[in-house]
């Protein structure tokens, strides 16, 4: 019974650790960069060489996705950050190669799948825990039964009756 306790336990604080962990991942580790499909090096010279103020940066390296996104364990490689405009973070992939980076949402994603999963074993732990409990109180509350009376032998049928 104590090691339902413990394990119970251990499964609720697992449950919370989940969510937690994936915050904890998303602000060491994640950064917020708009994905580029990367040009060949050659364009991205000549892109350079054409570039003029007010144009779009991130086309200077290939064509770029919609919005940004943050991503997390991004290799430093594939990081770009434009002379042009240094407040942005490009992220240079190759679908073709199959470059997918790992975004934030997703490991939220998976954390709170694995929340729900833990609350759920440890909800059944905790039922199956009271379960147990009564059933013990129960049989600690009967008394034990004893053996009915038995009738002398050398009594009558009369007797008995009276």
């Amino acid at each position: 019974m104590k090691a339902l306790h413990i394990a119970v336990g251990l499964v609720l604080g697992l449950a919370v650790l989940a969510p937690v962990s994936a915050y904890v991942l998303d602000r060491a580790y994640g950064e917020t960069v708009l994905p580029v499909a990367r040009s060949a090096p050659e364009a991205v010279r000549a892109n350079k060489a054409l570039y003029e103020e007010g144009d779009s940066v991130a086309e200077i390296y290939g064509v770029p996705g919609e919005r940004k996104m943050r991503v997390i364990f991004v290799s430093k490689d594939l990081l770009v950050t434009p002379s042009e405009d240094p407040k942005l973070r490009l992220l240079l992939i190759n679908k073709q190669k199959g470059d997918n980076p790992l975004q934030v949402k997703t490991l939220y994603f998976v954390a709170w799948r694995v929340t729900a999963g833990l609350a759920a074993v440890s909800l059944l732990g905790l039922a199956l825990l009271l379960f147990l409990r009564r059933r013990r109180k129960r049989s600690q509350s009967i008394p034990m039964a004893t053996a009915p009376a038995t009738v002398p032998a050398t009594a009558t049928a009369t007797d008995s009756l009276s």
